[in-house]
């Protein structure tokens, strides 16, 4: 198990590395036997103005395959904060 918990975290450092290779302002993370993502996104309207760091539960199991699949759910997100940011508006697309 230990073996198996040590090869998480090595599989979510190396997307992290992408993720900021590629310039996608949001990261992985394990928390608990899921993964998250941890973003700097838009505060909560009754929270104010401004923006916030979140850890947004994806309810994704921590597996090899989790890390993939939590990857690409973090490059749809930064695509999505990079317009929000760019553009002034939330994209609301197909």
């Amino acid at each position: 198990m230990a073996v198996d918990s040590e090869l998480l975290k090595v599989r979510v450092s190396e997307a992290n590395g992408r993720l900021k290779a590629a310039g996608v302002p949001v990261r992985l993370k394990l928390k608990g036997g899921n993964i998250a993502i941890v973003a700097t996104l838009p505060k909560k309207p009754e929270h104010g103005t401004g923006r916030k760091q979140y850890d947004i539960s994806l309810g994704i199991p921590a597996t090899k395959t989790g890390v993939a699949r939590a990857e690409r759910e973090a490059h749809k997100l930064g695509l999505h904060g990079q317009r929000v940011v760019h553009l002034g508006h939330v994209h609301r697309g197909s």
